[in-house]
């Protein structure tokens, strides 16, 4: 329904902030912000929320001084991101732009972190200077900016587990030297495996580099990265008539497939919201080497063999995380068994 809300954000050796009581996407003022300091969100019951997520954050404080990592993470948030939020003359906030983007410039927005103040006007901080759109082969999106002070920076936010393979340091605590990442990218994941149980998120990942010069190489622009944090994005709701179109299709004999950027749980769970898979007490109750097969990664399918894939009992009916050729190879392989595909 193009309507989401980044639910939660993580920033290591910082704590993490979650959103309770919001229904609105483009109000930055709507609902409590909680803070769990130096706390990651594997270790936080935030299905239970309320306390357990951490104190409320005073309203009046979050425009104030913040923390270093902090304002790097939010300086991503906001730049690195072509969402415009703006409250209009009647008290109403509007946003315009990709969901997902609105979602996470709302976040930046509580914070008085508004991209248009930051890049017009005299009083200016950043200036524009490069976008590197996003890209759904390499599943993120770039910018490069000039701060008032003649620095240039290069900022990226993408899908967690194509991202953090860019990364080479992380903060481990507010204000410190980066360190090595390696040993930390399985903690990032379990984080990320956490907000997608708990909240069905999908999830950004933002970054930060130093960038001299103006001759932009994408692959080194987006190589080197420092890792500043997660948001956790509550997944758009599916339309209300899509259910019922999944059903009408599986009545007339029609086999549904959904392929999507989404990461795994968010699309297993939309799958399962509008019929495309069985309910998750029905899955249980499959053979479970069917069972594997009918929920998959682009990269577990893509690793697959033409002659693996045909071997398959079942084609995955939902398959996450892909780039436009995993849709070429799963029409192929419709094909193979003799299907018509729409």
């Amino acid at each position: 329904q193009g309507k989401m809300i980044a639910r939660a954000a993580w920033l290591p050796g910082v704590g993490t902030y979650t959103i309770e009581d919001s229904t609105a996407p483009q109000d930055p003022t709507a609902g409590n912000l909680r803070f769990q300091p130096s706390d990651s969100p594997r270790n936080i019951d935030m299905k239970a929320g309320g306390s357990a997520c951490g104190d409320i954050v005073p309203r009046e404080k979050l425009g104030s001084e913040v923390a270093v990592g902090l304002q790097n993470f939010l300086n991503v948030a906001s730049l690195a991101n072509l969402a415009a939020v703006k409250k209009k003359d009647d008290g109403v906030w509007e946003a315009h732009g990709d969901p997902t983007e609105i979602a996470i410039q709302v976040f930046a927005a509580r914070f008085g972190m508004i991209r248009n103040d930051l890049v017009k006007g005299e009083a200016a901080e950043w200036a524009d200077l490069v976008e590197l759109p996003f890209d759904s082969d390499v599943k993120r999106m770039s910018v490069i900016m000039q701060h008032s002070s003649g620095d240039q920076y290069a900022f990226t936010k993408g899908a967690v587990e194509r991202a953090i393979q860019s990364c080479t340091t992380y903060i481990p605590h507010d204000a410190e030297d980066a360190v090595d990442i390696s040993n930390f990218r399985e903690v990032i994941l379990s984080n990320m495996e956490a907000w997608s149980a708990s909240v069905g998120t999908g999830e950004q990942e933002v970054f930060r580099k130093s960038c001299e010069g103006r001759e932009v190489d994408r692959a080194s622009v987006e190589s080197d990265r420092v890792f500043r944090g997660l948001i956790g994005i509550q997944y758009d709701p599916p339309r209300p008539e899509s259910a019922p179109a999944v059903r009408q299709c599986h009545e007339a004999g029609i086999e549904v497939h959904m392929l999507t950027g989404d990461h795994p749980e968010t699309a297993k769970a939309i799958a399962i919201e509008v019929g495309i898979l069985p309910s998750a007490d029905r899955l249980k109750r499959i053979a479970k080497d069917v069972s594997k097969s009918l929920v998959m990664t682009a990269t577990e399918f893509d690793d697959l063999s033409d002659g693996q894939v045909d071997q398959l009992q079942v084609l995955p009916l939902v398959v996450a995380r892909c780039a436009p050729s995993t849709k070429v190879r799963m029409i192929e392989a419709l094909h193979r068994r003799g299907r018509f595909c729409a």
